[in-house]
C-alpha cells in the first residue's frame, strides 16, 4: 500500500520515531568524512525517485555542483540515506517538496550543526528527524499535529533562531519609533520656543 501525501494544509503519520532514531545512528561512518563519496548524486538520485517516480535527471541539477561550493551537500546524503529506511517505504511526495527538502531543509539545518552532531547527539538527533518529518508534511507515529508541532517548536534550534530573530527585529523596531518620538516631541519642543 502506497500513502501519497499531496496535502499541503495537513500532516499525516509517519514512521515510528524511535526506528528513526535508531537509523541515524546506523549512519556510515566513512560519509562523515571528507571527501563525499563520488557517488553522492546517485544516493540522492535513488532516494528521490525511491518516494516520487516524477523525477527527471534535469530536476537534480542543483546537486551537480562542485562540492567544495555547497556545505550543505553533506546533509542531502544524511537525508537520502535516512529516507532509505523501510519505514518510509509506503510513502509517496510531491517532487517540490522532496527537492525543497534536499536542498533548502538541508541548508537550515547545516547552519545549524554538522551531520555527526545530528547523528552522535540524541537532543539533535530527535531535531533532525522532526525538521525532516515536518518538511515532508509527515508527524512521528502515535502524535497528533499539535504534539508534533510543540516538540519541533521545543527541540528546533532553527524555530529558536526564528523566535529570536523575530524578537530582536521587534526590538529594534520599538527603540526605532522611541527614537522617532523623542525627535518629534525635540522638533515640538523647539518650533514652541521659536513662537515665544
Amino acid at each position: 500500500m502506497s500513502v501519497t501525501l499531496n496535502d499541503g494544509s495537513q500532516t499525516r503519520e509517519g514512521p515510528d520515531i524511535n526506528t528513526l532514531h535508531h537509523r541515524l545512528t546506523e549512519y556510515p561512518k566513512e560519509w562523515l568524512a571528507s571527501p563525499l563519496p563520488a557517488y553522492f548524486i546517485a544516493v540522492v538520485h535513488d532516494a528521490v525517485f525511491e518516494h516520487c517516480t516524477e523525477v527527471s535527471a534535469s530536476d537534480l541539477d542543483p546537486f551537480r555542483r562542485p562540492y567544495q561550493q555547497c556545505e550543505w551537500y553533506r546533509m542531502s546524503l544524511l537525508m537520502a540515506y535516512f529516507l532509505a529506511d523501510e519505514s518510509f517505504d509506503a510513502y509517496q511526495f510531491p517532487l517540490n517538496l522532496l527537492l525543497r527538502l534536499f536542498e533548502e531543509t538541508a541548508k537550515e539545518l547545516t547552519q545549524a550543526g554538522s551531520n555527526n552532531v545530528y547523528i552522535s547527539d540524541v537532543d539533535r538527533r530527535e531535531e533532525f528527524i522532526r525538521v525532516v518529518l515536518s518538511s515532508l508534511k509527515l508527524r512521528p507515529k502515535g502524535e497528533t499535529g499539535v504534539q508534533a508541532e510543540d516538540r519541533l517548536q521545543a527541540v528546533s534550534s532553527q524555530e529558536r533562531l526564528k523566535v529570536l530573530k523575530a524578537s530582536q527585529a521587534a526590538e529594534e523596531r520599538a527603540r526605532e519609533i522611541r527614537e522617532a518620538l523623542a525627535r518629534q516631541k525635540a522638533k515640538e519642543a523647539a518650533d514652541k520656543m521659536a513662537r515665544e
